[in-house]
């Protein structure tokens, strides 16, 4: 396999502002042999005309769907590949123009199923998911493989991104876990690295908190999935299951008593700012000094 066949999948939902950038690196990759497939999900901004304005090749596809989550999305282009590995990129973010060819050798060299790299901030060029070697025991615990690592096509369409987590997060880990448990061989690769955009984060403290246990639910249902299906490999997983669903149930009840104490501020507030409050309190401090005086 000299030069075998790369797919790139780009699922875009309202990047308009960045998918033209996504788009643009792949185009740019000095690695040639490329299959492009961008998914528009159903944006509601100017994203279908970003990506049509950048369609200049026959091996540009482009996928227009109703708004179906990433994880559909994900399935779906899949299904539409052709190439021997299938390389996912989010809209926001970008690689390098040598990335494809670093990771094309290595997957061939090592005859590998997966081949992953560093990410790091797009902006501040930070690292911000470290080169890990392979470790199934550390892959059961959480996830060092991120989403755009190069798959060989005829691994990957063995399995789906689960529709379960649409909408919660952690189907990379997931697919990559149910890979690897398989016996897929995964490969780290040195050298180049994935441009990752974080966005600014300004959620307000209740949209964390469902986050936070978002989180929690993913990877307890992630766990009990693979202990179920691997038993003999992940059964001692459970009791890190267990302890999620602690810490899930202490988040909750943590954020239950941190409502009820805003809720009483908020009354206290309401009582204090009454006017009968506010002229009982002036009565007394009268009364007060008035007594104060006689004493006198």
């Amino acid at each position: 396999m000299k030069n075998p066949l790369v797919t790139v999948i780009i699922p875009c939902y309202n990047y308009a502002n960045y998918v033209g950038e996504a788009i643009d690196s792949v185009l740019q990759q000095s690695y040639k042999n490329v299959e492009l497939i961008v998914i528009n999900d159903g944006s509601t901004d100017n994203s279908l005309s970003s990506i049509t304005n950048k369609q200049a090749t026959s091996n540009f596809s482009i996928i227009n769907q109703k708004n179906k989550g990433i994880v559909y999305t994900r399935n779906k282009g899949i299904e539409a590949a052709r190439g021997d590995f299938i390389l996912q990129l989010d809209a926001d973010d970008t690689i390098p123009k040598g990335y494809l060819k670093s990771l094309v050798g290595e997957m061939i060299s090592h005859k590998a199923d997966i081949c992953y790299t560093q990410a790091v901030n797009l902006k501040t060029k930070e690292v911000i998911i470290k080169l890990s070697d392979f470790n199934l025991e550390k892959l059961k615990i959480h996830n060092y493989i991120h989403s755009s690592a190069l798959v060989r096509s005829k691994t990957l369409k063995q399995y789906a991104y689960d529709k379960n987590l649409s909408g919660i997060g952690y189907e990379d880990w997931d697919i990559f876990l149910s890979m690897c448990l398989d016996g897929a061989k995964a490969v780290p690769v040195s050298g180049t690295s994935l441009s990752y955009r974080i966005h600014d984060d300004r959620l307000s403290r209740s949209d964390k908190l469902n986050g936070t246990v978002k989180e929690l639910d993913a990877n307890r249902y992630i766990l009990l999935k693979h202990i179920k299906s691997h038993p003999s490999t992940m059964n001692y997983m459970s009791v890190i299951a267990n302890r999620l669903l602690e810490l899930r149930e202490a988040k909750l009840n943590n954020q239950h008593l941190m409502n009820q104490n805003a809720e009483l501020s908020e009354k206290l507030n309401a009582i204090t700012n009454m006017k009968l409050f506010r002229a009982a309190k002036a009565m007394r401090a009268f009364k007060r000094a008035l007594l104060a005086r006689v004493r006198r």
